[in-house]
Parts: C-alpha cells; sequence; structure tokens
C-alpha cells in the first residue's frame, strides 16, 4: 500500500471521527442563532398540529354553608394542549385538563372551536384521548425512540397561551430516570406552557408532552425574566403506545401492563423492562424496571413478540401472573390489568 492510499485512509477516518463527535455533541454545540432557527422550523412545520383545550365541569357554592341554601352553580374552566394521534380525529391531551369536565372544546390554530368527546382518561398513564368530528389530514411526526433521549439534549416546546398564540421556546434535558421513564425538561423564562405541551427535539422529533411543573428557581442575577422551570415530560413512545390500546375497540382493549420494553434490548430468555409507568398494574405488584419477565400468564415469552402475542388475549380486569427474573432469583407476581 503506498503512501498516497495511506494518507487517504487517514483522512477519511479522520472525517468519520469528526463527524462522530459533532453529532454526538451537536446539542451542545448549537449556537443561539441555529437554536432560534430550529425552534422557527419546528413552529412552522407543526403549528398547525397544536390545539388549545378548554375542559368546563360544574361546581356547586354555598352562600351560606351552615344552612347550606342560596345554592349557585358555577362553571369550572381548565386550560390545556392537544396534538393529533393520527389522521382519524383522536388527539392526546392530560388526564388532570379533563378530569371531571362535562363539557370541553378544543381550539384550532385558525381559531375554530370544536366541540370534544373523551373517548378514555387513562389515571395511571396520566393521559386522556379526545375525539373531534374534523380529523387532521396529515399524520402525526415521527416519535423519538427513548434511547436517543438523553440529558443535555436541546428541545423545543410548542407553547400556546389563553389567547391561542403560539410560541416555540427551547429547554434542555435534565435528567432521564429509566426506572419510572419519566423526562424532566428545564425551561429559561416564563412561557405560556400548560398540559400537554407537545416536546420536540433537534431533528423535529416528538419526544412527549408536558405532564406537570416539578420545580421553579430563583431568577438569575440581574435577568429577572431568566427563570429557569423545571417540567415532566410523558414520554411519547409510550403515551402513544397506551393510547393504541384506548382507541382500538375501547369497550373490550386488550388489558395493558404498563411496562416498556425494547427490540434492541433482548434478553437471553425472557424480555428486559426498560422503565414501569407510575401507578400502572405493573407497578402496583411489584415490577422493576430492569426485571426481566420470562413468562406472561403461563406462557413462555423470549422476545417482545411473543410478550405481545401472550398479552393479546387478555382484557381489561383480567388477573395474569407473570414469572420475572430478578438479581439469580425468579419470582411469581399477579397483576391487574387496567
Amino acid at each position: 500500500m503506498n503512501t498516497r492510499v495511506l494518507l487517504y485512509l487517514f483522512i477519511a477516518i479522520l472525517a468519520m471521527l469528526f463527524t462522530a463527535e459533532k453529532q454526538s455533541f451537536s446539542d451542545d454545540l448549537l449556537s443561539e442563532a441555529e437554536i432560534l432557527r430550529l425552534a422557527d422550523g419546528i413552529k412552522s412545520k407543526y403549528e398547525s398540529y397544536v390545539y388549545t383545550v378548554n375542559a368546563y365541569s360544574s361546581i356547586s357554592s354555598h352562600k351560606n354553608k351552615r344552612e347550606k341554601k342560596g345554592k349557585v352553580s358555577l362553571s369550572q374552566k381548565k386550560i390545556g394542549t392537544a396534538f393529533p394521534l393520527d389522521d382519524q380525529g383522536h388527539l392526546i391531551t392530560l388526564h388532570c385538563v379533563v378530569k371531571d369536565a362535562g363539557n370541553v372544546r378544543v381550539i384550532s390554530r385558525s381559531g375554530e372551536e370544536i366541540f370534544a368527546d373523551i373517548v378514555e382518561s387513562v389515571k395511571s398513564g396520566r393521559i386522556s384521548i379526545l375525539k373531534i368530528d374534523q380529523p387532521y389530514p396529515e399524520s402525526p411526526p415521527p416519535t423519538a425512540p427513548w434511547n436517543s433521549i438523553h440529558p443535555g439534549n436541546k428541545v423545543f416546546l410548542l407553547c400556546v397561551c389563553p389567547k391561542n398564540i403560539l410560541s416555540a421556546t427551547s429547554g434542555t434535558i435534565s435528567e432521564v430516570r429509566n426506572s419510572d421513564g419519566s423526562i424532566t425538561v428545564s425551561v429559561y423564562g416564563n412561557p405560556e406552557i400548560t398540559a400537554g405541551t407537545p416536546v420536540f427535539d433537534t431533528n423535529e422529533h416528538l419526544v412527549g408532552i408536558i405532564g406537570f411543573k416539578v420545580k421553579k428557581e430563583e431568577p438569575l442575577p440581574n435577568k429577572s425574566s431568566e427563570i429557569k422551570t423545571s417540567y415532566i415530560v410523558i414520554p411519547m413512545e409510550y403515551a402513544s403506545a397506551i393510547a393504541r390500546s384506548v382507541i382500538n375497540k375501547p369497550e373490550t382493549r386488550k388489558g395493558w401492563l404498563g411496562v416498556f420494553i425494547s427490540e434492541k434490548d433482548k434478553a437471553e430468555n425472557g424480555v428486559n423492562i426498560q422503565y414501569v409507568v407510575q401507578d400502572s398494574p405493573a407497578a402496583k405488584c411489584g415490577i422493576k424496571s430492569s426485571d426481566c419477565i420470562t413468562e406472561f400468564n403461563g406462557i413462555p415469552v423470549s422476545s417482545p413478540r411473543k410478550m405481545i402475542e401472550a398479552s393479546s388475549s387478555t382484557k381489561a380486569g383480567d388477573t395474569v401472573s407473570i414469572k420475572i427474573f430478578r438479581n439469580g432469583e425468579v419470582l411469581l407476581l399477579n397483576a391487574t390489568l387496567f
């Protein structure tokens, strides 16, 4: 091999290493101009997907609590955000937004107010599925895979204020917990963030939707507008899985365990659990992240596909036996599916 060929190989290897390093740390190296460009691009591409949710519930008030006279009927409104799940008119929002609501309306970006039915609220998954008669004509954006979500990654939130004005705000993933599948995002400033606000990554993939605020820190010195606020994000990868189980014949839907497994994370004789949804049947029966499920309701499961096949005959309310392998020990647990 001559010197020129060796030189070309050396240059090619350097280029590959540089590209890999640039891809690995691209979020850290984004300039302010690049962040603004990405935010504007995501807003322009997905602005019409975002709906404002107005959920109304009736409450009672007594002018005289002792005599319980003078009862007054009041209307309480909660405001949130919804995002299309498919092209059939299904929208996803937060359970807390439509809880106890008797009247739900969504407002499109054009300002049109549309009545929405609550297909079902999944309290354990913290989400609610709505249905409108005017389906969004296009498919939803691609979902960010769990293994692409890392602390330090830049994200973008499409925030809609009560006046139905939308803005794109940048933030940073501050924590990713495999134990319960929660993602924490930190945002500077004071944007109009509501429950259900969609969160995108730099690849324009949907990371998840805002669940609730967890921490609000003090403003930075001499920068009263630079307030750092942290929010829990519900990952879209498992939220959409829950939603699909609700949408597909909700009156006779398959049972839901509340675990997330990955095709890329295969076990030798079972399926490894990436994380367990909080308050789910899996969490209630004692399943933990990093457990390995070897049998589901007496059926051996050696792959994610086998796990899906084993659970396909179950329905909500069924109690199933689950054999797991944990730290060299075999455990048999019983879970009542949602």
